[in-house]
């Protein structure tokens, strides 16, 4: 077994750390991650980064990527992925998980929405930005890589990728810790432990947990929200038989439980001019400018059978008779859960040649409330639910050849499942139909399937010392699979709507058909002309696509002149 790690210890603003030393772990620590990744030449240290699915000195590499060690995370707060934009130029977050690049990005927020920038940890995928809330746990470094790329790492990589590089097993016994304390009693506490459980076989286990009590509060309530719950973990089994075989089983989760983020109120916009907007709405006062300032209502619906409460006085008039809050409903605390495992086996063919297969499954389930308004009438909330199943298997080879020459060809094969829903309340909202109608809870649904295959290859070649050309290519196919509808909450409002909406347009467009009401929970969505009406089961839809990427370009002395074709 290679000695990866053999101490861990952390300094971040104030600190309790601990780690258990002998004189076998002293010399160990000499072959620390930072050693084994990087060599010192001439006094400087270089880094040694897996960018192109292999181990490269970053400075042999002719594109833009920022390596951060675990020291220098540490020591700059960096404690989910979003933080990366604290120490990645170029870098920004939208929602703590829509992720940008040089500007390349796509705001999407939907459990299903594809990235432009994709994220792995130890080149296994997390192909949906939702999933990377917890990679920063234990990491020998990151490395972010900017503009395409496409040709190793696949699609949904336009903008770049973002690679965690997990601290792997130790041949000494080795723990360590640390404990981070701040501002709102936040807790940030990390620990591992790892070393042999024989002569071929090593484990490694880290823990980490984040906690914080409420930052945000109301300006005319005494309401607060915004505390964290996360729990992290990953446990590492690494098995090496043979001098040309090795296996590494990885198994890594966590637990979200932390308060969605409330949005300030800042103006009223109306959405149905026909309706007017409830006074009490106009004449809310706006949030401060202070970060911190966020109303809310004392809970979020979930459920169409939860007294109503907050709702737009009819008709269209004031009614101080009306309720500002409600018991049967939820909290902000969300109850999202991941977990991974993945299967790393590496067998060396010959001196040159070496065969890697990745495999991995992943589910991701959501159970989240949204307080969307930012006032403590009810004027929209939503409770997002919903999962996310991924099988992922590649197989690639890769080797050496001639002077400081190198290649690598291989396929993967990608299943992705997800389910995604969101029960909508609109009570207080202008965008309530007119006609007498209070519009009750809507709730949205879609199950996609997605099947992707690609084959990929790439070479280098130097021609001299300073020169090395280089040159990749890509086929992916993609098949998707879709149903979805806008459905009737349960209370036959929407419903009702629906028909009033189709028996309008077949009016305006000269159709005589009725429109249908499809009653509580039903399919509600308009459909095609000439009636309009609703699919009973949902839209279905499908997307087949396939695409040729490649690369061919120059590297002179570490700076890459290249010609580039990404889509």
């Amino acid at each position: 077994m290679k000695v990866r790690n053999a101490l861990h210890l952390g300094v971040p603003a104030l600190v309790i750390a601990a780690a258990m030393t002998s004189p076998a772990l002293a010399a160990a620590a000499q072959d620390s991650p930072e050693a084994e990744s990087s060599a010192r030449v001439g006094g400087i240290k270089e880094i040694v980064v897996t960018a192109q699915k292999r181990a490269e000195r970053v400075n042999d590499i002719g594109m833009s990527i920022q390596a951060i060690g675990s020291d220098d995370l540490t020591k700059l707060g960096v404690i989910d992925t979003a933080d990366l934009s604290k120490i990645t130029p170029g870098f920004t977050a939208a929602y703590g998980t829509i992720y940008t690049i040089r500007g390349i990005g796509f705001l999407d927020t939907s459990l299903a929405g594809s990235p432009t920038v994709s994220s792995y940890v130890d080149q296994v995928p997390l192909p949906y930005s939702i999933l990377t809330l917890g990679p920063s746990l234990d990491l020998e470094r990151v490395e972010v890589l900017k503009g395409p790329q496409g040709i190793l790492f696949g699609n949904n990589a336009t903008g770049g990728a973002i690679n965690f590089i997990a601290a792997k097993p130790t041949d000494d016994f080795s723990v360590g810790a640390k404990i981070s304390y701040g501002r709102f009693d936040s807790l940030d506490a990390e620990g591992f432990i790892s070393g042999p459980i024989s002569d071929n076989v090593g484990f490694r286990v880290a823990v980490r947990r984040q906690s914080m009590d409420d930052w945000q509060k109301g300006y005319t309530t005494p309401l607060t929200s915004g505390q964290r719950d996360v729990w992290i973990g990953r446990a590492m089994l690494e098995f090496e038989p043979t001098e040309t075989f090795s296996a590494l089983l990885s198994i890594y989760g966590w637990k979200d439980k932390s308060d969605t983020p409330v949005g300030q109120f800042f103006g009223v916009e109306p959405l149905n001019p026909t309706n007017g907007v409830d006074p009490r709405i106009i004449a809310y006062p706006l949030a401060p400018h202070n970060p911190r300032a966020a109303d809310r209502s004392v809970c979020v619906n979930n459920s169409i059978f939860n007294e109503p409460f907050n709702q737009i006085p009819e008709p269209f008039g004031y009614s101080p008779d009306r309720p500002t809050t409600a018991e049967n409903c939820t909290s902000l605390a969300r109850d999202n859960t991941f977990y991974q495992f993945s299967l790393r086996m590496e067998l060396e063919l010959s001196p040159d040649i070496k065969l890697t297969s990745l495999s991995s499954y992943e589910r991701f389930d959501r159970n989240q409330p949204v307080e969307g308004d930012g006032i403590i009438y009810q004027n929209y909330e939503a409770q997002s639910e919903g999962y996310i199943d991924v099988l992922y298997q590649e197989l690639r080879l890769s080797g050496e050849f001639g002077n400081g020459g190198n290649w690598i060809v291989g396929a993967n094969y990608e299943r992705d499942k997800t389910f995604d829903s969101f029960l909508a309340t609109f009570s207080g909202s202008s965008s309530t139909p007119a006609l007498g109608i209070n519009l009750g809870p809507t709730m949205t649904q879609n199950r996609q399937t997605t099947d992707t295959y690609a084959v990929f290859g790439n070479v280098q070649v130097p021609l001299s010392d300073q020169i090395t050309v280089y040159g990749g290519l890509r086929y992916t196919s993609v098949k998707k699979d879709y149903i979805g509808c806008g459905y009737d909450g349960g209370d036959g409002t929407w419903a009702a709507t629906s028909k009033l909406i189709q028996d309008l347009l077949a009016d305006i467009y000269g159709y005589t058909p009725a429109g249908v009401d499809v009653g509580p929970f039903g399919c509600a969505t308009t459909g095609p002309a000439p009636t309009y009406n609703p699919l009973p089961a949902g839209f279905p839809d499908e997307l087949n696509e396939d695409n040729v990427s490649f690369r061919a370009g120059i590297d002179f002395a570490g700076s890459g002149y290249a010609a580039l074709r990404q889509r």
